[in-house]
């Protein structure tokens, strides 16, 4: 009954989104939506490497490690299909859970213990979390799941 409820309101939550687009935000969510990327995590260690920050680095090189083990494994065992608009044009063809969500709050939470300023990382990981719902890569259940996953991962980190 409970995953009935989350499908439903996933697929009502993606119709409104999918049904009220706006240029502007189609623009600015495909520009943020790579921040969430594996790719700019690396770009991020290098930088907080060269910068002396290198027990940042590491933390956030075993957090990427951790949270891409732990989002593959369930994006196999849950089998969720991705929403049928981008379903050709990703690397992955499943859903369950947002790998992007999951590495913005693994990085947010580890980089806000870190360095603070809580307010502006966490900010910035739901806007990049947001952008895969509205470019229609996820539903919001896959985002809600990936994002608890990554806060978790980088709670873990801050305390080893």
């Amino acid at each position: 009954m409970i995953i009935s409820f989350i499908e439903n309101t996933d697929q009502k939550v993606s119709r409104t989104v999918e049904n009220n687009q706006i240029p502007f935000f189609n623009q600015f969510f495909g520009s943020i939506t790579s921040l969430g990327s594996a790719y700019f995590s690396f770009i991020l260690i290098g930088v907080l490497w060269s910068f002396g920050q290198s027990i940042i680095a590491i933390k956030l090189s075993a957090g990427l490690v951790i949270t891409g083990v732990a989002v593959f494994s369930l994006k196999f065992v849950a089998g969720r299909k991705r929403p049928e608009k981008h379903i050709e044009n990703l690397f992955s063809n499943t859903s369950f859970p947002s790998g992007h969500s999951a590495n913005a709050f693994m990085t947010a939470t580890i980089l806000s213990g870190y360095l603070g300023r809580t307010i502006g990382f966490f900010s910035l990981a739901t806007l990049i979390a947001s952008s895969r719902v509205y470019l229609e890569d996820h539903y919001p259940s896959d985002i809600f799941a990936g994002s608890l996953i990554g806060f978790l991962i980088g709670q873990i980190l801050i305390t080893v």
